[in-house]
């Protein structure tokens, strides 16, 4: 009798330790759920928000700011705007962001964003470009983006240009109009291209600036 009692309360503790194990983890396990959830909202808040500031301030406001952006908050939308806004943001551009659109959009506004275009976007159309800006564009031109033609173009540009020009590419009439525009070009002319003609223009111009 006193055997079947006591089996019967064991029995029964178990059953009350089991229902309290099973309790505490269901409540251990929605716990664990909500917190899961309520961070992965918090978290998802907070990316959609910082992302919709990022494009606000990078479309509306001001481009400057674009270069705080963190990068895990890049997105493709965001870069291809804000250097559509200004050419200066293809700076801060991640290369992978980098497009052959984006690039030639940034040279398009500024022949100095070929500081920042990848060598696999650079394209010998980019040049031709740049070269009607600034014969300063000359400065740094890949070899295979070198022809008579990029150098044309940039001459038109400016005299300037004559400083940059292959010897292989100049002509005595290139060497004459850039004389006649400024002494200063005298510098830059190959000697089988001086000429008397040449010396004396330019001593006239160079009396005529000093008077």
């Amino acid at each position: 009798m006193f055997i079947f009692i006591y089996t019967n309360i064991e029995a029964i503790e178990m059953k009350l330790i089991t229902r309290k194990l099973w309790s505490v983890s269901v409540i251990l396990i929605l716990f664990i759920m909500v917190n899961v959830s309520f961070t992965y909202y918090i978290h998802n808040k907070k990316k959609i928000m910082i992302q919709k500031i990022c494009k606000d301030f990078s479309f509306e406001q001001s481009w400057t700011t674009f270069k705080d952006v963190p990068d895990r908050f890049m997105m493709q939308k965001i870069c291809n705007e804000t250097v559509k806004q200004n050419w200066h943001t293809l700076k801060n551009v991640p290369e992978e962001f980098k497009t052959q659109e984006m690039c030639d959009e940034a040279v398009n506004q500024s022949w100095k964003a070929l500081l920042y275009v990848p060598d696999k976007f650079k394209t010998q159309k980019m040049y031709y470009i740049a070269a009607r800006q600034s014969w300063k564009a000359l400065k740094n031109v890949p070899e295979k983006f070198k022809t008579r033609e990029l150098y044309n173009i940039a001459f038109r540009q400016s005299w300037k240009a004559l400083e940059y020009v292959p010897e292989e590419y100049m002509t005595q009439e290139m060497c004459d109009t850039a004389v006649k525009q400024s002494w200063q070009a005298v510098e830059y002319v190959p000697e089988k291209y001086m000429t008397q003609k040449m010396c004396d223009e330019a001593f006239i111009r160079m009396k005529l600036t000093n008077t």
